[in-house]
């Protein structure tokens, strides 16, 4: 009896301090003076992500709308404290002017550990100097002129498209789940023009590569714990050494990345793609496991970029490359089947321009399609590839127009989501309407109302390859099928419990029909 006494008494003390521990920052906002939305204890604000009740951007748009009339407000991920910005004023000066304050990211759900965590000294999670480093030597790469010679890879894809379509046409129409096709059409794009490879994901429906790209992304309990523990306490990331991405994908893509460099410097093969640009990175790498690098030139000044590190900026691009872009052409395809008049008007626009050009599309034609520019504007719009932006503050910082004082290291979210169906900013929001973005309303539109692909130094890399990529496809499927609802569409549409990016939950079924 007195031992049972002891252990309930022992375990009631463990419960007292793990609830006070759960709430001690809830105080946080309240002592800056700024408005914050009540927490609970444990989950904070994140409750119904937390359980899979919601995904990350609706989650998110409730607690902007909380504060409908403040420019940012206060909330909880679990116990860490997050600002939440909402005025574009506040927003542009964070992205762009005041951007040595917030350089960072600030992600502390990954373990820097390459053994642990192989991937996680790419682009995307650096900060500081090796951030500074990396964009200014991957930039290149993205040019304009460097992404013509990539033109005709991509549209090598688009032709394996088109096969993929024509051999599943019954009566000249089919019931498709877009999402998935595009999917597999983006791994093809990456997988030649990043790093040389046939992934054959449109010709194999049993693809590795397809399936791995796939579990990436995948909502799972795993990724959930993860994330509420680095919202909890990142120290039980450190302690439960719980990896970024499963073992299976991380093995996966470090052989195919790794096998390849080898294989070219072997054979003296250089291409003009993503992967050669990294190899003229790496320094020699001394990790005698995974080092393979014969080459020495040293470009990340005070800092080693190896084997690992080609590696994980490789798969940073494939990972952000595929998923990001098959979403916004299988959103832009679900508008347009839709809005058959916008449909329409966006096939003229394709057919008058393949005339101008010769019956033959090139990269340069591209640049013709102003009214597809606008399309695709509003789809990135209404659906927003990363719903959230996130900054860490790298010293103290005075809020614009406000007497209020930013500790250094406070966390900051910019919702995207919300920001773009803002009726202040987008009358009718939910209504797809391309001719928000005609001159006349992009003149007119406020800075850091519009921000898919982030704003400032720290804007998407992969902007222009992915605009190129949408628009190939697009200017050559508009113009050999047309696309409206089926039985399996699901209007409105809704979306994946527990998932960080915007994820229709059940595909997106269109019916595709060869013109006629």
């Amino acid at each position: 009896m007195f031992f049972n006494l002891n252990t309930i008494s022992l375990v009631g003390i463990v419960i007292a301090l793990f609830w006070y521990f759960s709430r001690s920052t809830f105080n946080y906002w309240k002592k800056l003076k700024i408005p914050y939305k009540k927490p609970v204890a444990f989950f904070g604000n994140a409750y119904d992500f937390a359980l899979f009740k919601a995904s990350f951007h609706d989650n998110l748009h409730s607690i902007y709308n909380h504060f409908p009339d403040d420019p940012f407000g206060g909330f909880f991920e679990m116990r860490s404290p997050v600002l939440l910005l909402k005025d574009p004023t506040i927003v542009t000066h964070v992205l762009i002017k005041d951007f040595k304050s917030f350089v960072n990211r600030g992600f502390t759900f990954t373990v820097p550990d390459k053994e642990l965590n192989p991937f996680s000294g790419h682009l995307f999670l650096s900060d500081g100097d090796r951030w500074r480093a990396l964009r200014s030597k991957m930039s290149p790469v993205f040019t304009s002129g460097k992404l013509k010679y990539m033109y005709e890879q991509i549209f090598q894809c688009v032709g394996v498209l088109n096969q993929f379509v024509e051999r599943n046409l019954k009566n000249d129409s089919c019931d498709v789940d877009v999402k998935e096709l595009f999917e597999r059409f983006t791994i093809d794009v990456i997988g030649t023009c990043a790093f040389g490879l046939e992934c054959n994901s449109l010709k194999d429906s049993n693809a590795e590569f397809q399936a791995m790209g796939v579990k990436i992304f995948k909502p799972t309990f795993a990724n959930a714990i993860r994330v509420l523990f680095s919202a909890f306490s990142p120290k039980l990331i450190v302690f439960f050494k719980i990896a970024d991405v499963k073992k299976e994908i991380t093995e996966f893509f470090l052989n195919v990345i790794l096998s390849s460099v080898t294989y070219r410097r072997k054979n003296n093969v250089e291409r003009n793609d993503f992967l050669q640009l990294l190899m003229e990175l790496q320094n020699t790498s001394s990790d005698p496991k995974y080092s393979v690098g014969v080459r020495n030139s040293s470009v990340l000044k005070g800092e080693e970029f190896d084997e690992i590190d080609v590696a994980a900026n490789a798969f940073l691009f494939f990972a952000a490359g595929f998923e990001t872009t098959a979403s916004t052409l299988s959103f832009c395809l679900y508008e347009l089947a839709i809005n058959q008049d916008i449909q329409e008007k966006l096939r003229q626009e394709v057919e008058t321009v393949k005339t101008q050009c010769g019956g033959k599309l090139t990269a340069e034609c591209l640049k013709d399609f102003n009214y597809m520019d606008m399309v695709l504007a509003e789809t990135l719009r209404k659906y927003p590839p990363l719903p959230v932006l996130h900054r860490e503050s790298v010293e103290d910082y005075v809020i614009p127009d406000t007497k209020i004082r930013l500790p250094a290291r406070t966390k900051i979210q910019i919702p995207v989501y919300s920001i773009h169906h803002d009726w202040k900013y987008y009358p009718n929001p939910e209504k797809f309407d391309p001719e928000r973005f005609n001159a006349e309303n992009k003149l007119s539109r406020m800075n850091g109302t519009y921000i898919p692909f982030g704003d400032g130094p720290r804007y998407c890399i992969g902007k222009r390859f992915a605009y190129m990529e949408m628009k190939a496809a697009l200017a050559d499927i508009m113009t050999k099928y047309e696309f409206s609802p089926c039985n399996k569409t699901q209007i409105p549409l809704s979306y994946k419990h527990g998932s960080i990016l915007m994820s229709p939950k059940n595909g997106i079924w269109l019916n595709i029909s060869k013109i006629k």
